[in-house]
């Protein structure tokens, strides 16, 4: 069984810890160096967090992965990559008292009634229904929710 990341609480991580998350699925060898690299190809800004374009290149450094993203993707369209063996890396909205922000997390499987979440509420694994994964798409601010689907080429 995959021991997945999870960032800690009112962190700015989620970028790489999504990335080495999906590292980890497609079993890539990880280790504790590896979340310093990944922050570094993600450009990432303690505090800012990381950009979509540079959370992209950093996937994309990876040669044996692949990725289409997809703005307000459909659930059939998540299910149907699942089922093909992908992983798809979400951006979503998140708001607290005082601001609305952007948070990466992934989704490694849909098993008909439940998903398979990646540090979506700072947990390193929980499940999401249907009705949940259908209510967080809904929610929508600037650009996101947005998905990227990947895969092995």
């Amino acid at each position: 069984m995959i021991r997945y990341l999870a960032q800690s609480a009112n962190s700015s991580i989620c970028g790489p810890v999504a990335i080495i998350n999906i590292l980890k699925f497609f079993n890539f060898h990880v280790t504790k160096k590896s979340l310093a690299f990944v922050k570094y190809k993600c450009n990432y800004d303690n505090g800012n967090g990381t950009d979509d374009s540079d959370l992209s290149k950093a996937i994309r450094s990876f040669n044996s992965l692949k990725f289409f993203i997809k703005k307000s993707p459909k659930i059939e369209l998540i299910n149907k990559h699942l089922n093909k063996g992908s992983v798809v890396l979400m951006l979503t909205v998140v708001q607290d008292e005082k601001e609305i922000f952007g948070h990466y997390w992934t989704i490694s499987n849909f098993d008909g009634e439940k998903y398979t979440c990646h540090n979506y509420h700072a947990i390193s694994t929980e499940y999401m229904t249907e009705k949940e994964l259908l209510d967080t798409l809904k929610q929508k601010h600037q650009d996101m929710p947005k998905a990227w689907f990947i895969s092995e080429r």
